[in-house]
């Protein structure tokens, strides 16, 4: 951003931020998306949302153990933002961290199993304990009632697709699960919000 876009942004609002960081990401301007929502924590550091779409844009660029902290910040903030909840606890597992994932997915289950959140929750778990079948089970049953965002139902599907076959031997975490460096694996973070908790 040169000096007329920074003081232009200095006449922002904390919405008005997030939007052109979503507008921004959108264009893939990484750029500007990260520097709006820089802005929007300092104006605000206890804005959960944006703190976790700020650790996404981290996450899209590969600065994974920042994306981390930022998201974990989100999650500590506000226990309800199931969205990051869940993507944290992806990050963790393609991070080959398997207790902070584990602990951060295992509160989702609390929202039953009617909530597309809970099962991918489970679905991840079974797949860290390399549960193949069990782990296909929950991500289908998650996406079937998943209509609130559906991006993140490409993230999982994209799990799936990694999966091998229930014939083959137990193995470690698929290779196309790990993020990729196109950061296909945080779309679903602009997309949809937190109102599908009541589903």
């Amino acid at each position: 951003m040169n000096a007329d876009t920074d003081a232009r942004a200095d006449q922002l609002d904390e919405d008005e931020l997030l939007q052109l960081a979503i507008h921004a990401s959108g264009q893939d301007r990484r750029d500007l998306a990260i520097s709006y929502l820089k802005q929007a924590v300092h104006r605000n550091p206890r804005n959960a949302k944006v703190m976790y779409l700020l650790g996404a844009e981290h996450a899209q660029i590969g600065l994974y153990p920042r994306a981390m902290e930022e998201m974990q910040k989100a999650v500590d903030l506000d226990p309800t933002l199931y969205a990051a909840r869940l993507q944290l606890g992806l990050l963790y597992l393609t991070s080959a961290m398997v207790e902070p994932s584990v602990a951060t997915l295992k509160p989702l289950e609390d929202l039953g199993d009617d909530n597309y959140y809970s099962c991918f929750s489970r679905g991840l778990q079974h797949l860290i304990r390399d549960e193949f079948a069990d782990c296909r089970h929950w991500l289908q049953r998650g996406m079937g009632i998943n209509t609130d965002n559906l991006a993140l139902n490409g993230d999982m599907q994209r799990i799936l697709d990694a999966l091998p076959n229930e014939a083959a031997a137990a193995g470690s975490v698929p290779a196309s699960v790990t993020p990729a460096k196109d950061g296909k694996n945080w779309l679903s973070a602009y997309q949809g919000d937190d109102d599908g908790a009541s589903h």
